[in-house]
C-alpha cells in the first residue's frame, strides 16, 4: 500500500472555464494553462517522497485543498488541471482517481495543496 503523497503549490490552478480558446481550424488549450501545468509537473517531481511510490493501477483518493481563496471562486472549476498535471507528473492515468474531494480553507496564503491517498 502507498503512503500518501502531498504537494504544495504557490498560488491557485487555473479556472477550466477558461482554459481552451477557439482557433480556426480546432480548439486549443490556452499556453498559460499549459505552462502551468508544465511547472506543476516540475513541483510534484520536486516534492516526491523518497521512494517515489508507483501510483499506476491503483485506486486513488485525490483530496485538493485550496486555501485563502475568495468564496465566490468556484472549486470544482479548479480540479481538472490539477489533475491532469500530477497524474502526468506521476506517470498514472487520472481515471484511476475514484474519488477526488475539494476543500476551501482560511488562510493568508493563497496556495494549494494535493494530497493522493491509496483506496484499499
Amino acid at each position: 500500500m502507498n503512503q500518501p503523497e502531498r504537494f504544495v503549490i504557490d498560488g491557485l490552478p487555473p479556472s477550466s472555464n477558461h482554459g481552451y480558446k477557439q482557433g480556426r481550424r480546432h480548439v486549443y488549450k490556452d499556453i498559460e494553462v499549459a505552462a502551468w501545468q508544465e511547472w506543476v509537473e516540475r513541483l510534484a517531481l520536486a516534492q516526491r517522497v523518497i521512494p517515489p511510490q508507483r501510483w499506476e493501477h491503483k485506486r486513488i483518493h485525490m483530496i485538493c485543498t485550496f486555501a485563502g481563496i475568495n468564496h465566490k471562486r468556484d472549486v470544482t472549476n479548479s480540479v481538472k488541471y490539477l489533475e491532469d498535471a500530477i497524474a502526468r507528473a506521476l506517470g498514472f492515468n487520472d481515471g484511476y482517481v475514484d474519488w477526488a474531494e475539494q476543500r476551501r480553507v482560511k488562510g493568508r496564503q493563497v496556495q494549494t495543496v494535493v494530497t493522493l491517498e491509496e483506496i484499499e
